[in-house]
């Protein structure tokens, strides 16, 4: 499993490689952490990339309520999607993390720190956005920066919790994404932050290219990508510096 590989890392970046006097074990655990991160952050991209132009955008919008003078909505797949497939990963994966009766997943500092930082994120790119044009739709090119930042977000997040086993890392990965970016259209919304002449305040409203739905996704693509690279490279790094018979 990779979550040896990324333990030992975590051994040498604390100065407990003794057992390596000449270095080169943590030199060659640096180099596969920066590139096998490196190879992570450029498949979020590309991942963004490959959907803004092959998945078409489409959405439905169910009508909830009346709010400001506006219908308030919610879309059946930029949120209810992410939101159920959220909640059968908290009851599918919690129970398989349980150590001594206790699970480990879904909760802690870090996981509701990531969850409401990214909403503040949100709140203010949002915010920007519509102060600059009026709109509540960020511009398409918006897609691989939140991309880029899901990826680095995920390597952070696995460097942290290489103790989990890589499904439940993902797993948390995704529906922190899904809270933080649902919460940031609820904050918007309830506070009149989201009002604009002419669009409705729909929760999830970019459909298919939805934030809600795929920033979670992002990050457990990164974590998971990350722990193969480092491994791959690990090894290959190592049969390079192995002296030959």
């Amino acid at each position: 499993m990779w979550d040896a590989d990324l333990r030992r890392l975590g051994r040498i970046w604390q100065g407990m490689g003794g057992n390596d006097p000449s270095g080169k074990e943590a030199r060659s655990g640096a180099w596969a952490s920066v590139l096998g991160g490196l190879e992570a952050i450029l498949l979020a991209l590309a991942i963004s990339l490959v959907l803004l132009d092959l998945v078409p955008e489409f959405g439905l919008g169910i009508a909830l309520f009346p709010l400001y003078s506006e219908e308030v909505g919610i879309d059946l797949y930029g949120a209810v999607l992410p939101v159920l497939l959220s909640i059968v990963l908290v009851v599918v994966v919690e129970p398989s993390s349980k150590i001594g009766g206790r699970s480990t997943l879904f909760r802690g500092r870090l996981f509701w720190a990531l969850v409401f930082s990214l909403s503040i994120f949100a709140l203010a790119v949002f915010g920007l956005v519509q102060a600059n044009s009026g709109s509540l739709v960020a511009p398409v090119r918006f897609g691989s920066l939140f991309a880029a930042l899901g990826a680095v977000i995920g390597l952070a997040y696995t460097a942290e919790r290489r103790n989990e086993s890589p499904l439940g890392r993902a797993a948390e990965l995704y529906v922190i994404g899904v809270l933080g970016m649902f919460l940031s259209d609820l904050v918007r919304t309830f506070t009149g932050w989201s009002q604009a002449p002419g669009e409705a305040l729909v929760w999830g409203g970019g459909g298919s290219h939805d934030l809600v739905l795929w920033f979670g996704f992002y990050m457990a693509a990164s974590s998971v990508a990350y722990g193969a690279s480092y491994r791959r490279i690990g090894e290959l790094l190592h049969s390079v510096r192995k002296p030959h018979v």
